[in-house]
């Protein structure tokens, strides 16, 4: 559960576009609580402020280049186009692990390079350096106690959604499963309980597993959109395509993610329904819980 001697438990994420007052409720959140590990972001296109703040608050912050291509007011990333992404897949396919996820990273779209650039770290860092680590969203993230504060175990913990919906009910999780697998995999896995890609948790060694099968997944894609990562990180869990998995029921285990809970049940459960949750991920969809989390960083009364 802890850390052992000589390991720090790692927070991992991407801020690609955010300034500072989108990233300081997760930064000074995770402050409040007894976390004494590294918080590293890869970020890009975020002003010098918002990086000194960042670095100011501890967070070991990569700054990395990308590859856009701008027409008019428009930004287009190449892999978003069937056509490049048709022209690179040999590439791709005849590199190694890191050389494909070193290739893919400059010219995906955020919610794919961020598995890329996760994966290039990870694996070359002794691996006695991180104990367990967290793989996380950032714009939509609060913390309330030390994320890995549970019983992490030797799997994988991936966190399930609202039940209330599916895969195959939920249109954007819908959509996105199509768009990578095509309707075959949506009837075969349609039914299932959605799995939230944007916080995973594990050793050292279960995460980096599981990012080696998500990276493998994700340069293969015919072309990428943002949000894709999700149907590649339900196809992999529910197709046993990981060893170790552990599924934690919404609520049940560190996090609740609350994006497709009914507003009526959230508005129900303030101001303290939720306090004993250690991570609340999007939040921010919900202005009345947003604006009480909100109050307590800024001590509000």
């Amino acid at each position: 559960m802890g850390e052992t001697a000589g390991a720090r438990n790692l927070i991992l994420g991407m801020a690609e576009d955010l300034e500072w007052e989108v990233l300081r409720p997760f930064v000074e959140s995770l402050r409040q609580t007894s976390f004494a590990g590294e918080v590293r972001l890869f970020t890009a296109g975020a002003n010098e402020r918002t990086v000194r703040l960042l670095r100011d608050h501890g967070v070991v912050v990569d700054r990395f280049t990308r590859l856009r291509v701008r027409r008019g007011n428009r930004v287009f990333q190449p892999l978003r186009s069937s056509l490049v992404s048709h022209a690179y897949s040999p590439l791709l396919r005849a590199a190694s692990l890191r050389g494909a996820a070193s290739l893919a990273a400059p010219i995906s779209v955020p919610s794919v390079s961020r598995y890329l650039r996760y994966y290039r770290l990870l694996s070359a860092v002794p691996r006695t350096r991180y104990a367990n680590v967290m793989l996380t969203d950032v714009s939509d993230v609060y913390f309330q106690f030390d994320p890995f504060a549970f019983e992490i175990g030797a799997s994988v913990n991936c966190f399930l959604e609202d039940t209330r919906e599916t895969l195959s009910s939920e249109a954007a999780n819908r959509f996105w499963l199509v768009t990578a697998y095509g309707d075959e995999v949506l009837s075969d896995l349609g039914s299932r309980t959605i799995s939230c890609s944007g916080i995973t948790i594990g050793t050292y060694d279960a995460i980096l597993a599981y990012l080696r099968v998500m990276v493998s997944s994700l340069v293969r894609l015919r072309y990428q959109w943002h949000g894709i990562d999700q149907a590649v990180h339900n196809y992999v869990i529910y197709k046993g395509l990981l060893p170790e998995v552990k599924l934690v029921e919404n609520g049940e285990g560190p996090v609740l993610t609350l994006g497709i809970v009914p507003p009526a049940e959230v508005s129900a459960a303030l101001p303290d329904g939720y306090d004993n949750v250690p991570i609340l991920h999007q939040y921010d969809r919900h202005p009345e819980l947003q604006e009480v989390l909100l109050r307590r960083l800024d001590h509000r009364p």
